[in-house]
């Protein structure tokens, strides 16, 4: 295999990462859409939570899922750009959880164990920011 042909290969990382995201993107337009139509019972307290998100809430729901398939589908091409969109969706999501936290209240039931899930999403996210900033300064991504 000639060394051209390796430095074209897409690391393992960057197939896992972009899969994955991929997938939960599918899940979350899917979840907002069963949700959202009623399809799927939810329990008492989610219903609570869910029924303060306004129209706003969802779309800026379905664009943050749909910029993070933009940037899953970049990164498996490898291109720059795929850096740029991760960490504009991560900062996005961070300020629209305190936005959230603030404008609307933590419901107390639901706080905690979605707070982890934040938090660990956020650092999931950050993870892959840096991996991918990783990678740009490499010149892996283009």
């Amino acid at each position: 295999m000639s060394l051209e042909r390796q430095n074209s290969k897409r690391p393992a990382w960057v197939w896992i990462i972009s899969i994955l995201i991929m997938i939960s993107v599918g899940f979350t337009l899917l979840s907002l859409y069963f949700v959202g139509s009623g399809a799927i019972p939810i329990p008492a307290e989610a219903d609570s939570h869910l029924s303060q998100m306004t129209m706003f809430d969802y779309s800026l729901a379905v664009f943050l899922a749909l910029a993070q398939l933009y940037a899953a589908i970049a990164f498996l091409r490898l291109k720059k750009i795929a850096f740029y969109v991760f960490s504009s969706a991560l900062a996005m999501n961070v300020l629209i959880s305190f936005w959230h936290a603030i404008v609307k209240g933590l419901n107390v039931g639901t706080a905690q164990s979605g707070l982890i899930g934040t938090v660990i999403g956020w650092a999931i996210g950050l993870a892959i920011c840096a991996y991918a900033w990783r990678l740009m300064k490499q010149g892996v991504l283009t």
